[in-house]
């Protein structure tokens, strides 16, 4: 009996902790997760490889944003840039900018082939 209570006393703190603390089983399970805390060990290792350590995205996730070599380099197709992204610089223009850095958050017009497209 005793054996059993002890069971059921387990069970129920996993149950709330899964329903009161997801960040904690986020944190327990999966330690790499991209979680909204700075990680000293994440930030060195980031600025080791030259990126930055900072939030990003509407959630303010911690990640590491990496400057691409060809950042701001003119061109006419995303095939051009290391980013595979060509941004609009100016509206209507069919000429572009490689994207700076890896971040993926942003609202922005890219260039294809000299179409001009929309990504959200």
């Amino acid at each position: 009996m005793r054996k059993r209570n002890i069971i059921l006393i387990v069970l129920l703190i996993l149950v709330a902790l899964f329903l009161f603390a997801p960040s904690l089983i986020k944190l327990i399970f999966a330690p790499n997760a991209n979680l909204p805390i700075f990680n000293l060990i994440d930030a060195a290792a980031c600025e080791r490889k030259g990126g930055v350590y900072e939030r990003a995205g509407l959630a303010g996730y911690y990640r590491c944003i990496a400057a691409f070599p060809d950042a701001g380099k003119e061109c006419t197709s995303s095939k051009e840039c290391s980013s595979g992204r060509c941004q609009i610089t100016e509206s209507g223009q069919k000429i572009g900018r490689c994207k700076k850095d890896d971040n993926p958050f942003g609202c922005f017009g890219k260039i294809e082939d000299g179409y001009i497209l929309c990504v959200d």
